[in-house]
């Protein structure tokens, strides 16, 4: 070469640079939190599945996937047997997870009183796990006083999984009770009209029928009433869905502790 000649510069093709920085963004992406005000924790991967909503993780700690329940193949709390579709539902996290990372994302709350991490967990191409499961119907929203962040959107996705028949949604087991049906036992989903709604400085009652001491009754204790606002929200004569575990106190009650347990219909 003349040394007063002088080397071209190479030239990349724009569809080789395009592709470079194409796998250049996917390799410094990461996983977005799924709802806003969350706070980012550790990435880790699973190492086993107990259930779909709680599964152990690669630093031996436990995460239990706050704002879903979703059933258990083996036998749970109040009914002494395993639920539908819990078989399936741990399947479907079991491949969800597998040689992924993942990154947990704390509310207000990050830990039970079993010492379980209390998270939303995102898949290291971003898939949020609880959407995914209540996308599927193998879980309902499943939401917490002090864990109560984004309730609406899973709301939102549940309602549409229930629509189509998708899941959980598809059995007898899961469908949502109306007032004068449901019995005493395990966490429902139930719908009615309230007839009449208590005042005073003791607990505040709904009541779905008339003859209070044996039909289906919401109670919100006077601990509890600070978090629906300033004000108690009136729910008479609305047609409400109602969720949590139902126990017998006079009749079939829901404690409600936090005004997302209650959905306003119409």
């Amino acid at each position: 070469m003349n040394r007063n000649d002088t080397a071209k510069p190479r030239i990349v093709p724009r569809t080789v640079a395009a592709v470079f920085a194409l796998l250049l963004g996917v390799t410094c992406a990461r996983a977005e939190a799924p709802l806003d005000g969350l706070t980012e924790g550790p990435r880790l991967t699973a190492a086993s599945v107990a259930y779909a909503a709680s599964f152990d993780l690669s630093d031996g700690s436990r995460v239990r996937l706050v704002g879903i329940r979703a059933p258990k193949p083996d036998a749970p709390p109040f009914t002494g047997r395993g639920e539908p579709l819990g078989a399936e539902a741990k399947a479907f996290v079991e491949a969800f997870v597998r040689g992924r990372a993942l990154v947990l994302y704390f509310d207000a709350n990050p830990q039970d009183r079993y010492g379980r991490r209390l998270a939303h967990v995102v898949r290291d191409d971003g898939a949020w796990l609880q959407r995914a499961l209540l996308e599927k119907g193998f879980a309902r929203v499943y939401s917490l006083p002090d864990n109560r962040r984004g309730v609406a959107a899973m709301l939102a996705v549940e309602d549409a999984a229930r629509r189509a028949g998708r899941g959980l949604w598809a059995l007898p087991e899961y469908r949502v009770r109306t007032a004068a049906e449901v019995e005493p036992g395990g966490f429902q989903l139930v719908e009615g009209v309230v007839l009449a709604q208590s005042s005073g400085d003791g607990p505040t009652y709904l009541n779905f029928g008339r003859a209070w001491a044996r039909d289906f009754t919401v109670r919100i204790a006077p601990g509890d009433r600070k978090r629906f606002g300033a004000r108690m929200p009136d729910y008479r004569g609305k047609r409400v869905r109602v969720r949590g575990w139902v126990f017998e106190t006079d009749g079939p009650m829901i404690a409600a502790t936090h005004p997302e347990q209650i959905e306003i219909l119409d």
